[in-house]
């Protein structure tokens, strides 16, 4: 195994819910229950979190920061990653399976990413079809059949120099002036019977293309999704969360910059 894979992700266990909760609990409700349900485990810490998801994101201040450490605005990037892994989806009316995983703001992941390996957590029913985890928008598939054993699965984030086309790059159709050419995912998982799996994962479609762009802007250049917006030739999803930064209300949904070329293209998953 690799030495970069030494370091290992502290995981954050999502409190689950039983189905009686879930049934009487509105969509709103179950967005705030993800995001307070990461290490949070008194009444009065889950009170001050719910008060900061409603909080405009402009309002980063100092009260905020001594209530928890994360800005307002950064609970965006927390929903769209429980968005990501299968927690939420906004596009449905009852919770998600409920499962272990960590929200990452990937624009304070600068400076780690190259060297840590990051937990996701993948459907290990081999009946089922469209498996995906995702970081960011950039989903990546599990083939019908695949024996990922338990579901888990650790991922390394590679980004190569500028100009440079990495050898596995994620987004298969990316071309030499994309970002996204630069980008790729290492997977690392275990089988139910035999070796360890190591492969990289790669994804056609012009979705892989503009996401994979996006990624780089913000783990490379931490640009801000007001900044990403203004950007040719990229993918936002912000979800259906409250509060949205003015400007960015069009890609609650998912939306592509301008210069994105669709034609007829488009992914069926976003």
């Amino acid at each position: 195994m690799d030495a970069s894979f030494s370091q290992k992700e502290e995981i954050i266990h999502i409190t689950p819910y039983d189905s009686a909760t879930i049934e009487n609990t509105s969509v709103e409700s179950k967005e705030k229950e993800i995001l307070m349900g990461t290490n949070y485990s008194t009444l009065k810490e889950q009170e001050k979190i719910r008060d900061l998801i409603s909080l405009q994101p402009e309002n980063d201040n100092e009260e905020s920061g001594k209530a928890l450490d994360i800005k307002p605005s950064e609970l965006i990037s927390l929903g769209q990653d429980a968005i990501d892994q299968g927690i939420l989806d906004p596009r449905v009316s009852k919770a998600q399976r409920v499962i272990n995983s960590s929200g990452y703001i990937w624009r304070k992941e600068s400076l780690r990413f190259r060297n840590f390996e990051y937990r996701y957590q993948a459907d290990p029913d081999r009946s089922r079809t469209n498996r995906t985890i995702a970081l960011n928008r950039c989903h990546i598939d599990i083939d019908q059949f695949e024996d990922i054993g338990d579901g888990t699965i650790w991922v390394q984030i590679e980004i190569s120099e500028p100009g440079q086309r990495h050898l596995q790059c994620y987004a298969l159709e990316a071309t030499k002036s994309d970002p996204a050419s630069r980008l790729a995912f290492k997977l690392r998982y275990q089988p139910s019977s035999g070796p360890e799996v190591i492969r990289f994962g790669h994804r056609g479609g012009v979705q892989a293309i503009y996401a994979g762009n996006t990624f780089v802007d913000i783990l490379i250049e931490k640009k801000s999704y007001e900044q990403i917006a203004k950007t040719p030739r990229r993918y936002i999803f912000l979800g259906k969360l409250k509060e949205c930064p003015n400007g960015l209300m069009r890609f609650r949904e998912g939306g592509y910059t301008d210069g994105c070329d669709l034609r007829g293209k488009k992914d069926s998953v976003e």
